[in-house]
């Protein structure tokens, strides 16, 4: 074979390699791991909401957000945000939990599942989804009023 051909079939071969690393279920891996949330508190709820939204997008950062979710209990660490949010009354950020929330629960991951069950969980997970129901109650009783009905 000559010098030529020999160093185009060393380059195609490295561009193939290079082509299947990129691939790999390791690098598939290590770019879904590394889906991190900041900490969760109320001034970052919207950046928690808006990295969640877009972790949904690839079954590779799904499947890392549910992993980093439990390790790191970050669920259990939203819940008592629900109590802060409403002892202020903000309803924007018991909107955004409940937002939140149905995000993780929609991800329709079986081990985040069976932890939201837990009897730790469950009541914080409802409340926060309750939030949705006071947010439109609250619209609704506006509107009542404003319109003078």
């Amino acid at each position: 074979m000559s010098t030529c051909a020999t160093l185009c079939s060393e380059k195609l071969n490295k561009k193939h390699a290079h082509t299947d690393e990129l691939l790999s279920d390791d690098a598939n891996d290590a770019l879904a791991d590394s889906v991190m949330l900041p900490p969760p508190e109320l001034g970052n709820l919207p950046d928690i909401e808006n990295m969640i939204r877009q972790a949904t997008g690839s079954p590779e950062s799904r499947n890392s957000l549910g992993k980093f979710l439990l390790a790191d209990d970050y669920i259990g660490k939203l819940i008592p945000l629900l109590q802060v949010a409403e002892d202020l009354e903000s309803l924007s950020d018991l909107h955004r939990l409940c937002n939140i929330t149905k995000m993780i629960i929609l991800l329709n991951d079986t081990m985040i599942i069976e932890h939201i069950v837990t009897d730790e969980v469950i009541l914080g997970i409802v409340g926060m989804l309750e939030c949705r129901r006071c947010h439109c109650l609250l619209k609704a009783a506006l509107c009542y009023y404003d319109c003078g009905y």
